[in-house]
């Protein structure tokens, strides 16, 4: 309603301390608290749009939009015996009823120990007299928020509940949610390193990673990573995920142990998803405590299904191998073999004319196994994956 005031809240899952919250709200409105949190509490004008927020940290921003639209609304202003309320800061629905009615608390059921998160929420009939007073378990203090809508919370270890009494000039409603700790390492990034040096205890950095890079080549996704130490490195998963929530296993590497030399690892996606693709490395420990590397995201295209055609394919070590090739103009080309320890065993260049080319040549293979195919051109890289036996 033009004129009224409403609260709004985003939850961000992987959350940390530097995440910047920057809201917008529709022409006319206003922000009245709130700014730079999660939750924020808006005075509308009479102008339709968006409530929109950017939510960034190092890595990357992510942009939500909320749409909102006008309503026809009537305000009362209440009197003796006319069915209204005449204290201030009461709100009654038409029938007498109370409309001052609280939702749950917002956030995560679960927290590290000395961890902070950011809890919210929403009450329909709140005005400014609206009273918030917050309660949390033992040993975890409220570090931001209290008597507002939204806290920040310091945890201890002790499991409870997160309490909120939401009260006006004629009732008090009383909303908690249960929460409880679980077990975590904590990481605290350095620039570029995807990990962290540990702050929990004393407990030593499993790797000391120094890239992590995916990219594009046509159809497949090559993910790169380096280390400068190691200590206790089993092996590294690198996982995927279409939404960047859920993720899927795409290749395990084997770790190296403890080392404090540098070592470089890579691991090709065959089937990436068409659109954004999130990729994050997985890595466990001897013990299998595993940790986390940030999380990238890179965009693929769908590749012409008949820009490259190979055979036969498996192909035996020594025989020829046919290339059916489409260019869409005249100049050279180079086709190299990579192996599966990524190390580049042949390549050759080719001169191709505008439209169907059929290419002809007989590769020798330094060992058996996987190998990726590059097509280098003009407009890119084609990658194909081959077997030789």
């Amino acid at each position: 309603c033009p004129s009224s005031t409403e609260a709004y809240s985003i939850t961000v899952a992987g959350v940390t301390p530097t995440t910047v919250y920057n809201w917008t709200a529709p022409v006319g409105s206003s922000i009245t608290s709130g700014q730079g949190t999660n939750s924020i509490v808006i005075t509308f004008g009479a102008i339709a749009g968006n409530i929109s927020v950017d939510v960034s940290n190092e890595c990357e921003t992510v942009n939500q939009v909320l749409p909102v639209t006008l309503a026809s609304c009537t305000f009362f202003a209440g009197g003796n015996n006319d069915g209204f309320t005449t204290n201030v800061g009461c709100i009654q629905n038409l029938n007498g009823g109370s409309a001052f009615i609280a939702g749950p608390i917002l956030g995560s059921t679960q927290y590290c120990p000395s961890s902070t998160e950011a809890y919210s929420i929403t009450v329909a009939g709140s005005t400014s007299t609206t009273v918030y007073n917050w309660t949390v378990p033992a040993g975890s203090s409220i570090t931001s928020g209290q008597g507002t809508n939204s806290i920040v919370i310091t945890f201890g270890g002790t499991n409870g509940n997160i309490s909120v009494d939401v009260s006006n000039d004629c009732e008090i409603v009383n909303v908690s949610l249960a929460v409880s700790s679980i077990s975590c390492i904590f990481y605290k990034g350095g620039s570029n390193d995807g990990f962290s040096v540990t702050t929990v205890g004393s407990i030593p950095l499993p790797i000391e990673l120094i890239s992590f890079v995916a990219k594009v080549e046509s159809g497949l996704v090559r993910l790169s990573w380096a280390t400068a130490s190691e200590l206790n490195n089993d092996f590294f998963e690198v996982e995927k995920s279409a939404e960047g929530e859920k993720f899927l296993p795409v290749a395990r590497v084997e770790g190296s142990g403890t080392t404090s030399q540098g070592h470089k690892y890579f691991a090709i996606d065959e089937s990436p998803f068409t659109g954004s693709s999130y990729y994050r490395l997985s890595q466990t420990d001897f013990d299998g405590t595993k940790s986390y590397s940030r999380v990238i995201r890179i965009e693929v295209d769908a590749v012409p299904e008949d820009a490259l055609k190979l055979y036969p394919n498996p192909v035996r070590n020594g025989d020829v191998l046919h290339f059916d090739y489409f260019s869409e103009i005249e100049e050279t080309i180079k086709i190299s073999f990579v192996s599966s320890s990524g190390l580049n065993s042949y390549s050759k260049e080719f001169s191709v004319n505008r439209g169907e080319n059929k290419l002809s040549f007989r590769p020798e293979f330094d060992a058996k196994g996987v190998f990726i195919i590059h097509v280098q051109s003009s407009k890119g890289d084609i990658a194909l994956r081959l077997i030789v036996l």
